[in-house]
């Protein structure tokens, strides 16, 4: 019986990812870095504790003079970005009305994301959805981040629950692997980037069509 439901934010309850995305392209074309956009998809999903860096850059050192630069750089021009967008225009239309069907099913509701807690927080709040959520952990939290199942066992144990009891609904390759690792039934919704979602036990397109997991796992 699933009692729990547990979030990734980005990319599964905002189109973030697409957002962050074009920002990336946008600095790159507006410094002349010469690095292919879709190198920067094995970003996604990912923590700043993972050194995801080096293998990014592997090929393409010669594009830049100075990486801690580039990067620093980078995380300000998205920094500056985030702190006035309106996360509410690209919030998932299908979350509000399955966030709705749990709460009315006594479903318990976590966010368990790789980001900060204030960028949680504010996205959240910026899209009206904040008093949905019971319990909020984020990648700052563990020693180790995605692959790690270590956040949703956390959130896990934060319910008193077991794993068969529990719900994640990611979309990353690392997400996908957590969800797994935590020996929980994961649901991906489905992304426009490149990498492969086959490890999880459901992909969707509307969260809305899986709405027969909870009944029939409920029943």
């Amino acid at each position: 019986m699933i009692k729990a439901v547990f979030f990734d934010l980005d990319g599964v309850i905002i189109n973030s990812e697409v957002q962050e995305h074009s920002w990336t392209k946008e600095y790159l074309d507006n410094n002349n870095i010469a690095i292919p956009i879709e190198r920067f998809e094995m970003l996604i999903g990912t923590h700043k504790k993972q050194n995801v860096w080096a293998q990014l850059m592997k090929g393409y050192e010669d594009k830049i003079i100075d990486e801690e630069a580039f990067k620093t750089g980078l995380r300000t021009y998205k920094f500056s970005k985030r702190n006035v967008f309106d996360y509410n225009k690209i919030l998932f239309p299908d979350i509000v009305e399955y966030l709705n069907f749990l709460k009315n099913r006594n479903i318990k509701i976590a966010c368990a994301s790789s980001s900060n807690i204030n960028y949680i927080k504010n996205a959240l709040s910026k899209c009206h959805i904040l008093e949905f959520f019971d319990f909020i952990c984020t990648g700052d939290d563990f020693t180790e981040s995605k692959p790690s199942p270590e956040i949703y066992l956390y959130c896990m144990n934060s319910f008193n629950l077991k794993p068969k009891e529990c719900l994640v609904v990611e979309d990353s390759v690392f997400g996908i692997e957590a969800g797994k690792r935590a020996n929980m039934f994961v649901i991906a919704r489905e992304t426009p980037f490149s990498f492969s979602q086959k490890n999880a036990n459901l992909i969707f397109d509307d969260i809305n069509t899986t709405r027969f997991l909870l009944d029939e796992q409920n029943k």
